[in-house]
């Protein structure tokens, strides 16, 4: 999860926060010749944001996994949606591993070969083509763009809210 091919980061203008933080690292991986590489950034996470309304959706189930939720979400971090109600989050980590369990919700992706920037500029971090001279045996990333929404929030609502299985 990280990235952003086609729009403007969440860190800066240029970069997504996880590839802005270490634009190194994801250097190394957009260029390695793993052969499946998957890029959940904002192109896909921008269409799924996460409102209070869902969230008082799934606070309502009252199971051990929703009052944690409600304390992270609600009280203690971001977004704070009981002390700081206007804030609207993104499903971000939560999609790519909803894709782990059904890929059906994706709608849209494209394959690229990519790179980042890490030039101390204001583009460090930033996605950027990748010149196939400099990792020749690179392979191309699926970047994720499009998504059923209203799949990707029952497949989310419905994970949470499970009861959670009794240990005899």
């Amino acid at each position: 999860m990280g990235g952003a091919a086609h729009v403007p980061g969440n860190s800066t203008p240029a970069a997504e926060f996880n590839f802005w933080f270490d634009p190194e690292a994801a250097q190394i991986v957009l260029r390695s010749k793993i052969p499946v590489k998957v890029m959940f950034g904002l192109d896909i996470c921008n269409h799924a944001p996460l409102t209070k309304s869902l969230f008082e959706q799934i606070i309502a189930t009252h199971t051990p996994v929703t009052k944690l939720y409600e304390e992270d979400f609600g009280r203690k971090g971001f977004p704070g949606f009981l002390t700081n109600a206007p804030q609207t989050a993104y499903l971000w980590d939560e999609l790519a591993a909803g894709y782990l369990i059904d890929p059906s919700f994706v709608t849209k992706s494209e394959f690229k070969y990519l790179d980042v920037d890490t030039r101390f500029s204001p583009d460090y971090g930033r996605v950027i083509p990748l010149d196939r001279k400099l990792a020749p045996e690179a392979t191309p990333v699926q970047v994720m763009l499009d998504l059923n929404a209203g799949k990707a929030y029952a497949m989310y609502k419905d994970l949470l809210t499970r009861p959670v299985p009794h240990e005899n």
